[in-house]
């Protein structure tokens, strides 16, 4: 009896740590947002997205949209 105990544990840490198909992390869509690099459409650098200021339907770095 405790030889077949020991044998379904074997079984299941095999499983649990080769076998069970790893879960992804939530919100990975977001975080890819997050740490997009975008254009300034005034001044050309990239700036992160999170960064950007919309002005007049233009996404602006934070030195233009102050300037303008």
């Amino acid at each position: 009896m405790g030889k077949l105990i020991l044998l379904l544990l074997i079984g299941f840490g095999f499983y649990y740590f080769f076998i069970k198909p790893k879960d992804e992390p939530k919100n990975n869509k977001n975080s890819e947002e997050e740490n997009e690099f975008i254009q300034c459409q005034k001044c050309g650098t990239f700036v992160l997205k999170k960064e950007m200021k919309e002005k007049n339907g233009k996404l602006l770095c934070k030195d233009c949209y102050a300037d303008s």
